[in-house]
């Protein structure tokens, strides 16, 4: 009877030392999560104060992407909290609407901050895929862009762009000043668009 008593006593100490190691775990991966997305939206304020301080200097006010102020040495690269590279200058980018309020998507590896506020606490990030051709039940279609040049009827980029960032691509590497898609000079290069599919999923921050 005692050897049976000690055997259920050694199992529920097993049993509860495990379901709190389990806990424990538990709450530090998600204690790393919310630092990695607190940092995200720390980085993003930080593009946002370099941009809002050299805001006169940039080819478009309205849209300034984090590849240009890392040109401009506006600012630095900004390091992914989620790997050991950075985020992505194409897709990150400060925009000002007409009310002068600023708004910021910051992207770093397949996750994106997105079109946060920084006058408001709440802020958004999406867990996306690769843009890529192949369409899915809950994917994003959206039309990007490349140019085909005329003398040698080659794709100028390597990749193709969503249309803000082609625009201020086009406009720096040829010193233009195209505000819209169709009113690139045929001469550059022609626009060639293709649809492009993404999937998107909202994270829960506060988990």
């Amino acid at each position: 009877m005692k050897i049976y008593n000690s055997t259920r006593e050694l199992v529920i100490v097993i049993l509860l030392v495990t379901f709190s190691f389990a806990f424990l775990m538990f709450t530090i991966i998600n204690n790393q999560k919310k630092i990695k997305y607190n940092s995200l939206k720390n980085n993003a304020i930080t593009f946002s104060n370099a941009v809002s301080t050299n805001i006169y200097n940039f080819s478009n006010e309205k849209i300034v992407f984090l590849d240009e102020a890392v040109n401009e040495e506006y600012i630095s690269n900004i390091k992914s909290p989620f790997s050991s590279g950075f985020c992505d200058g194409k897709t990150s980018f400060v925009q000002t609407d007409d009310n002068g309020r600023r708004h910021v998507t910051l992207t770093c590896d397949n996750y994106m901050l997105y079109n946060y506020d920084l006058k408001s606490d709440n802020f958004i990030i999406l867990k996306i895929s690769d843009w890529n051709t192949k369409k899915s039940s809950n994917s994003e279609k959206k039309e990007l862009y490349n140019c085909i040049s005329f003398d040698s009827s080659t794709n100028i980029y390597d990749d193709y762009y969503e249309e803000n960032f082609f625009l201020y691509k086009i406009n720096s590497d040829y010193g233009t000043n195209y505000s819209k898609i169709e009113d690139i000079d045929s001469n550059i290069c022609t626009v060639d668009k293709k649809i492009f599919y993404r999937t998107e999923t909202e994270i829960d921050v506060e988990k």
